[in-house]
């Protein structure tokens, strides 16, 4: 994965977070709804009228949509798991930033409100490149707990914060 896809899916995941428990409890209700549809509008064969042709699939249209429903549950629970590790992978990200990042964090990416640096900057009473250096350093912070793998100074946007 490249610098630039590693920082803009880092704050996708920071501006998706606030989304991330309402997107679990949808999931939780598809979740039961698949498995309760599971065995209800599903009817056997009638076996009163005459067959008119010799069929020779083993497994039967029941059978089939079972297999359907059930893979369908389990790409939903799939799904789900991944947007509680992420949820939890941010949160513990989380506690290594500072009382301004957490600021910015919570106005600039926590916010329903959609708030933009602007007025970020005016909120925190600090200017605009004030906020975007503190920005840059909350998200190598991030960057560094979610994939390790990736240190600050191979990210392109991190090559003049030793300075700071």
């Amino acid at each position: 994965m490249s610098n630039e896809k590693v920082y803009r899916l880092v704050e996708y995941k920071l501006h998706e977070y606030k989304n991330m428990a309402f997107y679990i409890e949808n999931l939780n209700r598809q979740i039961e709804i698949e498995e309760a549809t599971i065995n209800t509008g599903l009817s056997g064969v009638s076996y009163d009228s005459p067959r008119l042709s010799k069929s020779y699939n083993i497994s039967s249209s029941i059978e089939n949509e079972i297999i359907k429903k059930e893979g369908r549950i389990e790409r939903l629970k799939l799904t789900k798991r991944k947007i509680e590790v992420d949820m939890i992978n941010i949160e513990n990200s989380l506690r290594v930033l500072d009382q301004r990042e957490m600021q910015l964090f919570e106005l600039y990416y926590n916010s329903r409100k959609h708030i933009n640096i602007d007025g970020v900057a005016m909120e925190m009473f600090l200017d605009r490149a004030t906020v975007y250096n503190i920005k840059k350093l909350m998200i190598q912070k991030i960057t560094n707990q979610l994939y390790p793998e990736f240190t600050y100074k191979e990210l392109p946007l991190f090559e003049n914060l030793d300075n700071l």
